[in-house]
């Protein structure tokens, strides 16, 4: 069990330089999962009761980022950053099993590989004098995703694990490359509140390398936003009303997907004493199924229980109503959140 960070800044007239390095890792080597599974599949009944026995899980992430930033307080700030992320997941679970009426062994067990890099560019430009007729933003960043996963679920004598009579497995690598990008001005501070615009736009290419067969997502949105912040009268309201146009070819559907889309959010609070508020809240968004949701792979859990995604997920609009209330006092905070969608 570990968790090591450490962090390097050099500073040199408007600009900071800095390297930032993360590890941690957990090594598990008593873990004992029990379970019950009661299911029918193909007309028939089963039932498992699964007695764990010791066995290993690992997690080791680890990160390294640098940057360099140069800034001018009343004018501009630019920052540049590049970074690597790589992280591994390793579980494999023993268990003695019995079911109808026999007694045997199983193991189920995961690996999963994650590796994420990627570089990003962020402008910032103050106008007019300090300020005083807004300022401009600007965010650019490219990133690349390797994934590699292993499931795999077998039954065996026990004592006899090279001897399976069932024996399941999976496997699948997935790659990924986007580019992001968006350009926002920010109005001035009034009394009446702050507006935003924004316009903003990215690509995305996946690629999913499966055992038995291969396919590929792209997605492209380009879309424009007003945002506003502010009081009206006694409410705290924070809002956005936008359209965007999206974009998404699958290989295994065979018509691509192509709509412009309106987008909405709105929150609303209101103090009624000064540690106690509600907020309500509506929003409206459309979803593109990730290809992850359209992998058919299997994760195997038994050997009648798979999880696994669907191929013919279309783009799903959703409406959320959300409302909250918060209270703090000097012993204790307390939230309650409800949402519909």
């Amino acid at each position: 069990w570990g968790n090591n960070s450490a962090a390097l800044y050099y500073n040199y007239r408007r600009s900071r330089f800095s390297l930032r390095v993360n590890n941690e890792n957990r090594h598990f080597r008593h873990i004992r999962e029990n379970s019950t599974l009661r299911y029918e599949f193909d007309g028939v009944e089963y039932e498992k009761r699964k007695t764990g026995k010791d066995s290993k899980e690992d997690i080791d992430d680890n990160s390294v980022v640098i940057s360099f930033q140069n800034n001018n307080p009343d004018s501009y700030l630019y920052n540049v950053e590049a970074g690597g992320k790589l992280d591994r997941f390793y579980r494999n679970i023993s268990q003695d099993v019995f079911s109808d009426g026999h007694d045997f062994s199983a193991s189920t067990r995961l690996n999963t590989r994650y590796d994420n890099y990627w570089i990003r560019n962020y402008f910032e430009k103050k106008l007019g004098n300090k300020g005083s007729s807004g300022t401009l933003l600007a965010n650019l960043r490219y990133t690349h995703f390797n994934n590699d996963y292993h499931s795999a679920y077998r039954e065996y004598e026990t004592g006899e694990p090279d001897n399976p009579f069932e024996n399941h497995y999976d496997d699948y690598r997935t790659r990924y490359d986007a580019i992001f990008g968006e350009i926002q001005y920010m109005l001035p501070q009034k009394k009446w509140g702050q507006m935003y615009a924004v316009v903003y736009g990215n690509y995305k290419k996946s690629t999913y390398l499966d055992t038995e067969s291969d396919f590929f997502q792209k997605n492209g949105v380009v879309g424009t936003m007003l945002q506003y912040y502010g009081y009206l009268g006694k409410f705290y309201t924070q809002g956005s009303v936008g359209l965007n146009y999206e974009y998404s070819k699958t290989q295994s559907v065979n018509k691509p997907y192509s709509k412009a889309n309106p987008t909405a959010r709105i929150r609303t609070f209101r103090y009624l004493r000064r540690n106690l508020y509600v907020m309500l809240g509506y929003s409206f968004s459309t979803s593109l199924p990730m290809i992850s949701q359209l992998s058919e792979t299997n994760q195997w859990r038994d050997n009648h229980i798979i999880y696994h995604g669907n191929s013919k997920l279309q783009p799903y609009h959703t409406h959320q109503i959300e409302a909250a209330t918060n209270i703090t006092s000097r012993y204790f905070d307390g939230n309650l959140s409800l949402s519909y969608s």
